[in-house]
């Protein structure tokens, strides 16, 4: 786990710990929706979404704080 990290994505966590830049925060329109969406994905896709943003598909082991 220390290497590869939790193969379980937890959108709650993710969400939770997400920063938001310029107009956009966590209650804005189109954040609601993406996390929306976010939330109806399967882990598979969740592992894709997540290597396309951070650069791995795995969740760091003590989560994305």
């Amino acid at each position: 786990m220390m290497i590869n990290g939790v193969p379980f994505i937890d959108t709650d966590d993710w969400k939770t710990y997400s920063t938001y830049k310029g107009c956009f925060n966590k209650d804005h329109k189109v954040i609601r929706w993406f996390w929306k969406i976010v939330k109806e994905m399967s882990q598979d896709d969740l592992a894709i979404l997540l290597q396309f943003c951070t650069g791995s598909s795995r969740t760091p082991v003590e989560g994305f704080r």
